[in-house]
């Protein structure tokens, strides 16, 4: 979806500037410090400070308090994401996994100068949770990204990382800038809306004025574990019916399934049902380039077998990959809506139909005797 100008009867599309022309990194650390709802789905969070300095002496770009009382860091990229952002984010991670409030009251008296349990309720309007030990998650934000984060942080999200892709476009409109903020991948936890709102003031003016523009999917709300549990049994019944043998895991954002005779553990090797990416669902065959060599180039010897049933498609890479994703993706069927639902296993049961017996001839001849 794209941003359009309108004056009168004349629209037109906005076309994204190129943010390094003007602008350097510190300037989107700084617009997201001034207001951090840009980077959670529209909702408030309390800044907790920029370049924080870890136990390693690396800088954490940005660090927040979501309306949970969960730690968000942000790291930030101008132009395309490098290929080891996950890793160094995942370090990061791990520095925030050992703060705990005396810390965290610290960051926030450097920050706004008063104590942590007020600033929150100014932003918030209720008191700060506290459990024994604060959890976190992790936004990585940039203005493109390598194909290889999508696998890597793909990985991550099947087990467990709490992590979410933002991507923003720059845009000039008359004399004012604006940015947009948009979520690839990943999602929101659910969030209890504040009683009032109150933006804190930035302790360093932001270097321009920036119109802040957010197009993020909804929180999950438990979605996933309606969605996946109710495909998962579909899937069983139809296995039965049709006499596939396969093993299947529900996960909390996604559902990996195979037949039980491939060769391969199931994170080697799967077709998937998930929700990662905002308002849609996804339909995956995943398999590690590696445990499964040519298993590319024979799918696509064999496309005219499986095209017409998942028209999943495969992203151009101009280097190695660890893993190939061949993607379809689905409008989201609204909760409860088991039409929606019927329509997805539709397509979930064409894409196995079609995949189960190339993938396991695959394999039957990749491991016949020579």
């Amino acid at each position: 979806m794209g941003l359009f100008s309108v004056s009168g009867e004349n629209v037109a599309a906005l076309v994204p500037s190129v943010f390094s022309e003007k602008h350097v990194e510190k300037d989107i650390q700084l617009w997201a410090d001034r207001c951090p709802a840009m980077l959670n789905d529209g909702k408030p969070m309390l800044s907790l400070g920029m370049e924080i300095v870890t136990t390693y002496g690396q800088y954490l770009d940005n660090l927040y308090l979501d309306g949970n009382g969960t730690l968000v860091v942000a790291e930030m990229k101008r132009g395309k994401s490098p290929r080891d952002v996950i890793a160094q984010v995942m370090q990061y991670g791990s520095y925030v996994s050992r703060l705990d409030w005396q810390a965290i009251e610290q960051f926030c008296q450097k920050r706004h100068g008063k104590p942590l349990d007020d600033a929150y309720a100014a932003v918030f309007g209720r008191a700060l949770p506290r459990p024994p030990k604060p959890a976190h998650r992790l936004l990585v934000v940039a203005e493109s990204f390598d194909p290889q984060v999508f696998d890597d942080a793909l990985y991550g999200l099947n087990h467990g990382l709490p992590l979410a892709l933002l991507k923003f476009s720059f845009y000039h409109l008359g004399g004012a800038e604006m940015v947009d903020t948009t979520t690839v991948l990943g999602e929101f936890p659910d969030q209890q809306p504040p009683s009032r709102i109150s933006i804190p003031a930035a302790s360093t003016p932001p270097a321009a004025t920036a119109l802040i523009a957010t197009e993020a999917p909804a929180a999950d709300t438990g979605y996933s574990a309606w969605l996946l549990p109710t495909i998962a049994d579909k899937l069983t019944e139809t296995a039965q019916r049709r006499g596939w043998t396969l093993r299947n895991k529900v996960n909390q954002q996604s559902l990996p399934f195979a037949d039980t005779a491939w060769p391969l553990t199931l994170g080697d090797c799967h077709l998937r049902v998930d929700t990662f990416k905002g308002g849609v669902v996804s339909l995956r065959l995943h398999f590690r380039t590696e445990a499964a060599p040519g298993l590319t180039d024979f799918l696509e010897e064999h496309r005219a077998e499986w095209a017409d049933r998942f028209a999943g498609t495969l992203p151009k890479a101009s280097y190695p990959t660890p893993n190939s994703v061949y993607t379809l993706e689905l409008p989201r069927p609204a909760m409860g809506d088991q039409v929606g639902v019927a329509e997805v296993f539709a397509k979930v049961e064409a894409m196995t139909e079609a995949l189960l017996p190339l993938i396991s001839a695959y394999f039957a001849r990749a491991h016949a005797p020579a």
